[in-house]
């Protein structure tokens, strides 16, 4: 048998189904004609997309044949391949055709439209608990419905709560304007009727926490408090902030520095849990004030650090150059509150020294030829005129020596010329007068009752005034070179007086000072080669200075048993001259530097070392100096030419110490105990 060619094609053309034609090999010994064709299966039931592969027998079954062809009758129900793979098109009926040397076998083939049940339903981006939401707005839902090819998409809407929240036939939810509280929103599918929800919580318009009004500001605490009045039934009230967790409805927190600052506050209300995010702008200092305009061509005086009024809520300070004035800053409103010119006959450079009477509040300062007494409000209301001094024009009236004030309040001691006087602090009249014979840089401290140690240049000389009247009770040789920048400290006990001067510094123990022998039991502080400037006793008895050493700022921490030290250098050229040193009641040293930038500084005592770290970082003015003191959680500083009064809040109580530039709260260059420090 040969392979005929032309029969095929004919075959092709005359029927309406493609045809694919295989040929098989050609047998000599095949005597049988084709019988029969068996498709297998004979009969397709196919949803669109389907695949079957189909078979075949031919009758007899030892019949050879020429060549086959599949076909379809319909291509847009669904096709074969010329392996006999159908494919489901579209919906309908057709017939699979095999065509095996002209004889033509069919097996009918129905196709239908698959239907996918819905298995699940869900709500788009919906949480756990509930979503607080404000009054009158609206939310736009979406269901996901699960397979994404379920045949019946179909769903339906409804609210828990029509008089909460309504929402229509495509998921857009409307919250009511008036009411609040929770509301449930539920999507459900038309097959098979599964369902999905979101609560809603409508909150009020009224925030969870209470708008604060008062400033707010870094190292003062400030509180923070929830609007229990808008949603009574709170419960679990929590805020963050800076990364931590306070409970309560009101809580009280202490930012460490300025800028913007997020606080988070959470409470369950009615089962829901609702938070209410909101930023705080945080203040670096209280303030920061140049010295008024019509001075503003002065700076603050070097030797004098600014003081404190009794209540810690005013700070005074005096200029240098081009007028002597003294200055009055409110600390609670951050301004100026006055200044008052004193001065007097070309104002020595060094001079500047001035006191608080902690007991009447008035303000004890110095001109060069006189001592005024200047109440609170800015009124003068006594002035003493030294008699040698007035007569020279130019005597050195406390030169690096600031007055001081007896433990009573009633009498007022100031170093004159070359001796020390003693005036009533009501009227400003002299009582009495005692010569130590010298007009050069003197310090003096008070301590006990009304005992002074007066530091002179290479001996200390101790005296005490009573009944009206200085006592001399003779001096220590102290070997110890003089200074106008130095001050003196009494250890709390009042056992120990530590004075400084050139590169020395000395602790003297009072217990053994004999005014018959002039003697007492000196000791060396340990490494001092260097210019001391300030002392600070700390509250356990270590000793805290400022100083230079080699022209280099050095904190210096000396323990009080064997005098041994430990240094801290902060860098800098001579940059802690004049400044002072300052504890609170946990023992933290406090100081300003202003070397590179004007910055407050805290010490912390660990063993006997001191860890040092910075509090701000501002940007530096002219470096003059850096004036400073500490009480009733402020710190102040002047700094600059022309001054700038910085004053930056901190949670720190001043400590009872005793303590040289700037006193405990009252006093400069003098260490004041003051009994009554708030």
């Amino acid at each position: 048998m040969k392979r005929n060619f032309i029969s095929i094609l004919s075959a092709l053309a005359a029927s309406a189904a493609v045809l694919f034609s295989c040929n098989s090999p050609f047998d000599e010994g095949s005597s049988e004609k084709i019988k029969g064709v068996e498709l297998t299966p004979s009969e397709l039931f196919m949803n669109v997309g389907d695949i079957q592969t189909m078979s075949f027998d031919i009758l007899p079954s030892n019949y050879m044949y020429d060549s086959f062809a599949w076909g379809s009758e319909d291509e847009t129900v669904a096709t074969v391949s010329k392996k006999g793979v159908v494919t489901a098109v579209a919906e309908g009926s057709t017939n699979i055709t095999l065509t095996v040397d002209g004889y033509v076998a069919k097996c009918p083939v129905t196709v239908v439209i698959p239907v996918f049940d819905v298995e699940s339903v869900s709500i788009k981006d919906a949480v756990e608990g509930a979503i607080a939401v404000d009054q009158g707005s609206t939310k736009q839902l979406a269901a996901v419905i699960a397979p994404d090819n379920a045949s019946n998409k179909k769903v339906s809407w409804s609210s828990s709560d029509t008089g909460k929240a309504t929402v229509d036939e495509n998921g857009l939810v409307s919250f009511s304007s008036s009411a609040t509280g929770s509301v449930t929103i539920t999507v459900t599918t038309e097959d098979g009727g599964f369902t999905a929800s979101q609560t809603f919580y409508v909150k009020s318009s009224a925030k969870l926490y209470k708008e604060k009004t008062d400033r707010v500001i870094a190292g003062r605490k400030t509180g923070f408090e929830f609007n229990a009045d808008a949603y009574p039934s709170a419960a679990g009230v929590k805020w963050t902030i800076e990364g931590k967790t306070y409970e309560g409805t009101s809580v009280e927190v202490t930012f460490a520095g300025g800028g913007e600052k997020t606080v988070v506050v959470s409470a369950e209300i009615d089962g829901v849990s609702l938070s209410d995010p909101f930023t705080v702008n945080v203040d670096e200092y209280l303030c920061v004030l140049p010295l008024p305009t019509n001075v503003s061509a002065v700076h603050w005086s070097k030797n004098s650090a600014p003081v404190f009024s009794p209540d810690g809520n005013t700070v005074y300070f005096v200029s240098l150059e081009g007028q002597r004035r003294l200055f009055a800053v409110d600390l609670v409103k951050g301004e100026f509150k006055w200044n008052v010119d004193i001065m007097e006959n070309n104002w020595a450079s060094n001079g500047g020294q001035f006191c608080v009477n902690p007991i009447s509040g008035n303000v004890i300062a110095c001109s060069n030829t006189s001592i005024f007494c200047i109440s609170p409000e800015g009124s003068v209301l006594w002035k003493y005129t030294d008699p040698s001094a007035a007569a020279s024009n130019n005597a050195p009236i406390m030169k690096g020596c600031g007055p001081a004030v007896s433990n009573s309040g009633d009498v007022i001691f100031a170093h004159i010329s070359t001796g020390l006087v003693a005036l009533d602090a009501a009227s400003g009249n002299k009582l009495d007068e005692l010569n130590i014979g010298t007009a050069a840089g003197v310090q003096f401290v008070v301590y006990g009752e009304d005992n002074l140690g007066i530091y002179l240049s290479g001996k200390v000389t101790f005296a005490q005034f009573k009944d009206g009247k200085f006592i001399d009770n003779g001096y220590v040789a102290a070997n110890v070179g003089t200074t106008d920048i130095t001050s003196g400290a009494v250890s709390s006990d009042q056992k120990k007086l530590y004075f400084s001067g050139g590169t020395s510094c000395l602790e003297i123990d009072l217990t053994l000072v004999n005014t018959e022998t002039h003697s007492g039991g000196i000791r060396a502080i340990e490494g001092r080669q260097a210019t001391c400037n300030s002392f600070c006793v700390l509250p356990d008895g270590y000793l805290c200075q400022t100083a230079n050493v080699s022209a280099k700022a050095q904190v210096c921490l000396t323990n009080p048993e064997d005098l041994t030290s430990t240094y801290v250098e902060i860098g800098g050229v001579n940059t802690l001259n004049f400044t002072n040193v300052a504890a609170d009641t946990e023992g933290h040293v406090y100081f300003f530097h202003r070397a590179g930038t004007q910055s407050f500084y805290r010490g912390t005592r660990e063993g006997s070392e001191l860890k040092v770290e910075k509090l701000t970082d501002d940007p530096a003015l002219e470096q003059y100096q850096g004036a400073f003191n500490f009480a009733n959680g402020y710190l102040v500083a002047i700094a600059g030419r022309p001054g700038k009064v910085y004053v930056r809040c901190i949670e720190a109580k001043r400590a009872k110490t005793w303590s040289g530039r700037g006193g405990d709260i009252c006093s400069t260059n003098n260490a004041n105990f003051v009994t009554n420090n708030k």
